[in-house]
């Protein structure tokens, strides 16, 4: 032993020791709404009848084909008649499919777009089309031509595109419509909606097809 060390002082616990916690609490003042879309859509110009949609176990009445997005008879006032689901926002838009294999390039001044690959031959004079989300009516026989020609809705005024853009894929009007609804009273994560055909419905391998957007997000 060290001689230097005159005496020792001993310390213990006469009790368990407690030991310090601490919280971190995060929060959000609003949720995150879901937006789910409906789509019907066929090969030909015919759709006809009505469709239902199924929320919660409580089904709508019958939905026009064509119906408005909002007002009367309409998508929104179908769903908010539910109890189970309350007020909705719903848009309507034209529905779209991909022209397989298709891919054009275009230039900001050009009125007509270069196929780089694929085949034009799905579509004619009328066609309504969307590449890069923009969207144009295609003028004259793009079969006979060298490219797709744009034209507005009279399909007599050319239109420029109005971007450059390379290699990009073609959609197009699948004569039908697509309803995108937003779940603004509803919180969090919900059920898909279910689309079921009802009286009447008809046209060339016509579809429904229900979509998730956004998956709903509940505050924190």
């Amino acid at each position: 032993l060290d001689s230097s060390v005159i005496s020792y002082s001993i310390e213990y616990y006469s009790t368990l020791p407690t030991f310090e916690e601490q919280v971190i609490t995060t929060s959000a003042t609003a949720s995150l709404f879901e937006i789910q879309s409906v789509t019907v859509q066929a090969d030909a110009r015919n759709i006809a009848g009505y469709f239902r949609l199924e929320f919660n176990g409580q089904t709508t009445d019958n939905i026009k084909w064509n119906a408005n997005a909002e007002g009367a008879n309409s998508v929104a006032q179908a769903l908010a008649r539910l109890s189970t689901m309350g007020p909705v926002s719903v848009t309507r838009q034209l529905s779209r499919i991909v022209v397989s294999g298709l891919v054009v390039s275009a230039s900001a001044s050009d009125v007509a777009l270069t196929v780089v690959s694929g085949s034009i031959g799905s579509l004619s004079l009328g066609s309504i089309i969307w590449v890069a989300n923009r969207q144009f009516y295609v003028g004259a026989n793009p079969s006979v031509l060298n490219g797709i020609p744009l034209v507005d809705s009279t399909l007599t005024n050319p239109v420029a595109f109005g971007m450059t853009l390379q290699s990009v894929n073609v959609f197009v009007w699948s004569y039908g419509y697509t309803w995108i609804i937003n779940f603004n009273n509803q919180i969090g994560d919900l059920p898909t909606l279910i689309a079921t055909s009802s009286d009447n419905w008809a046209g060339t391998n016509v579809e429904l097809i229900v979509t998730t957007i956004r998956q709903g997000v509940a505050p924190l």
